[in-house]
């Protein structure tokens, strides 16, 4: 991964966890442009893992770990709000990655169980939507 690599990335990554978090909070008119915004924020990472097995090359590095956490937390935020974002149709090599990383037993072994997950976020969606707290 070169330097230019690296500095997009730190860009980025701010860019997703803000498209993540309006996404959750975003009531189901204003979804929509949230969903695109999202695609479009994701594209740089689709570029960036193109004829890899991981970001960093052939293992895990850095940067898999960073973003490591969309894989574990972007299939729960698309089942609360019934969006799809990373699928086969707009994504398909950074749902293969998803797969791939989750699927290391150490990442699958560290994470939280994925119910309780899922309770946290949609308690923390109605929180978003109800007002008890701002963005």
């Amino acid at each position: 991964m070169t330097i230019h690599d690296r500095v997009r990335m730190r860009v980025v990554l701010p860019l997703l966890t803000t498209q993540h978090e309006k996404l959750v909070m975003a009531k189901w008119e204003a979804q929509k442009k949230v969903v695109q915004e999202a695609r479009e924020a994701f594209k740089t990472l689709k570029q960036a893992i193109t004829g890899k097995e991981h970001f960093g090359g052939d293992s895990i590095g850095y940067l898999d770990l960073a973003i490591g956490l969309f894989a574990f937390l972007m299939p729960v935020f698309e089942e609360i709000v019934g969006v799809s974002i990373v699928d086969d149709a707009n994504a398909p090599l950074l749902k293969a990655w998803f797969a791939r990383f989750l699927d290391v037993d150490l990442i699958k072994t560290s994470l939280p169980p994925r119910d309780k997950m899922y309770e946290l976020c949609k308690e923390r969606q109605q929180q978003f939507i109800s007002g008890q707290i701002k963005f």
